[in-house]
């Protein structure tokens, strides 16, 4: 291919364009460089959906012999087990059977999928003491190959984190962590450790844990990706991870495990097994993304957008932007961002912080990937054509999620992997639960979108319940958007004038209703249309009262408003789902 010829596939008169956000990416075209989770104790956590529990690493019912890592020759500590084979005859076998060079994607005998390889490698309280700036106390066994931070999920032999949250602090269950057997604990108040146990004493807990992660993570010659955005981000991850999960054994994050917390947890379930990993990242804090970015250190770094969400922390939109352009400084010179197109914000981002490789993605302006023949009507899923050619369907409704589809592409050729691959893995892509689920009820349906809410997103998901439902039964129950700071009455009345067109009836939920209700009727809906209420779990009679057969009832809010619970009351009185309507 000549050296400016666009890449197969490109968009007629979508030349790479050269300048402050860096060489678009080409294939073949070298760049100018080369290169809201708890931790123990949250037994009430309304969060539980999430099922934080399950994620702290343990050790198996027989410990693995470990394996000096790809791509490095040490070993956390002297005592690790050693393969005397590593650098001989196996690797010259492994270049025999095909397989490419260190930190290239690779194609395994079998597939895998995120939750394969979990156990960590044994590490050393010698390593452990160093990488975490701590001291140790106490005596106790000098070699582990897990750790917790739940004392409900804690198994013998586990180092655990005296973590604190907003809730519980970590260190009123250190006695109780010791005597279920924990091996060691990790602590920043020393006077929380029992007699002569073995304990490292650090300045943060927390922070501690990162720097084991990033210390762990270093060990590591794969590819890793990582997203970034305030809308789009998990969806994006998850179609990353079905993708490559189709092709090799890849370690991503479960849920929105995307904070300080479960970004070094994600990274601890790394092994010698692990080809790939995908992470989300997201602390809502200047720095944040820096510091997280800096503990998985990606390769492949993914900006969905930038939008209304955590002003209360982040100020304004540029703070915003400001934390997710964070992700851009992290990467190596060798890496690729990849980056919305259509989010004039995100390509300042790139004007200001990203000279290397860039791929592009969007549906309005020019791009690398785009979509056509976009078909989003329908609630069981959107349809489109890839670069105009390559046929899709999502199982997931909703035209913001081909953006989301084409980040995931994106990321993925940018890393090696053909289209044609990409799409056979995207296939495997299932929606994760209270993420524009569809449930058809015997008498209504349900779009369930009450994972969370800010205005783009709930902009996005009015829009599916618009196209998908007929007129007059449209209807929504919406709680408070939260974490917008000064922002919040404005935005919430933005928000029902927006409502005039969509829906026909609705219930608010939450501190901002009247504002949300004040929109509404500005804009010319009905006062009687809708049903005020204070809270998702104290919802009167007459918020049900106005739903009919045949309806359509989209259900969304922040997520510390619970409208879950609302889901589970619709489904309670209207009726289960059909069997022949389940979401394949």
């Amino acid at each position: 291919m000549n050296r400016r010829e666009s890449w197969p596939g490109q968009r007629p008169g979508n030349r790479t364009r050269r300048g402050g956000a860096g060489r678009h990416y080409q294939r073949g075209v070298k760049s100018r460089h080369g290169s809201g989770q708890e931790p123990d104790g949250n037994r009430s956590d309304p969060d539980a959906q999430l099922d934080w529990r399950g994620v702290p690493i343990r050790s198996g019912a027989s410990r693995r012999k470990s394996e000096k890592f790809r791509g490095h020759n040490r070993g956390f500590g002297q005592n690790l087990p050693v393969d005397g084979n590593r650098h001989g005859r196996k690797q010259k076998n492994r270049r025999r059977q095909g397989h490419k060079k260190r930190g290239q994607i690779q194609k395994p005998t079998a597939a895998a999928s995120g939750a394969a390889a979990t156990v960590p490698e044994p590490f050393s309280v010698i390593e452990l003491v160093r990488v975490t700036g701590g001291r140790q106390i106490g005596t106790g066994p000098q070699v582990f190959s897990s750790i917790s931070i739940d004392t409900r999920t804690l198994k013998p032999g586990d180092v655990y984190f005296a973590l604190r949250g907003k809730r519980y602090d970590g260190h009123q269950f250190v006695a109780e962590a010791l005597k279920l057997g924990a091996a060691g604990v990790v602590v920043d108040r020393e006077e929380a450790v029992p007699g002569s146990a073995l304990a490292i004493v650090v300045d943060n807990t927390t922070l501690a844990l990162g720097r084991f992660a990033a210390a762990y993570r270093a060990k590591f010659n794969i590819p890793v990706f990582a997203v970034t955005g305030s809308n789009g981000k998990t969806t994006t991850k998850e179609m990353l991870a079905a993708i490559l999960s189709h092709r090799m054994r890849v370690v991503y994050a479960p849920a929105s495990f995307n904070n300080d917390i479960g970004v070094p947890l994600t990274v601890l379930r790394l092994n010698h097994e692990t080809q790939a990993a995908v992470f989300e990242l997201e602390l809502n804090e200047i720095g944040g993304t820096a510091r997280l970015a800096h503990i998985c250190r990606p390769k492949y770094g993914v900006i969905t957008n930038v939008g209304d969400t955590h002003l209360e922390m982040m100020k304004d939109r540029a703070g915003v932007a400001q934390e997710k352009g964070e992700l851009l400084q992290c990467l190596p010179r060798q890496g690729v961002a990849v980056l919305n197109a259509d989010d004039p914000a995100v390509m300042e981002l790139a004007q200001k912080h990203w000279a290397g490789r860039t791929l592009t993605f969007g549906l309005e302006q020019p791009a690398d990937l785009w979509a056509t023949d976009i078909r989003a009507g329908d609630l069981s899923g959107v349809r489109f054509k890839l670069q105009g050619k390559y046929p899709v369907s999502l199982r997931m409704p909703g035209v913001h999620n081909v953006l989301n589809a084409l980040a995931a592409c994106g990321a993925l050729v940018a890393s090696g992997m053909s289209i044609e691959k990409a799409l056979a893995g995207l296939d495997r892509f299932r929606p994760l639960p209270m993420r524009l689920t569809i449930h058809r009820l015997r008498e209504v349906t349900l779009i369930d979108d009450s994972y969370n809410a800010n205005p783009q997103s709930v902009r996005a998901a009015l829009k599916v319940l618009h196209d998908g439902a007929a007129a007059g039964q449209r209807v929504v129950f919406l709680g408070d958007m939260l974490e917008l700071g000064e922002a919040a009455p404005r935005l919430h009345e933005e928000l029902g004038r927006e409502l005039a067109g969509t829906v026909d009836r609705g219930v608010l939920v939450g501190a901002m209703a009247e504002h949300v209700l004040r929109g509404a009727v500005e804009a010319g809906l009905s006062r009687e249309a809708f049903v005020l209420a204070e809270a998702s779990d104290r919802l009167p009679d007459a918020a049900f009262d106005i739903i009919r057969p045949g309806d359509t009832i989209l259900v969304k809010g922040s997520r510390a408003t619970a409208m879950e619970l609302v889901s589970r009351e619709i489904t309670r009185r209207y009726g289960e789902e059909t069997p022949q309507s389940v979401p394949a």
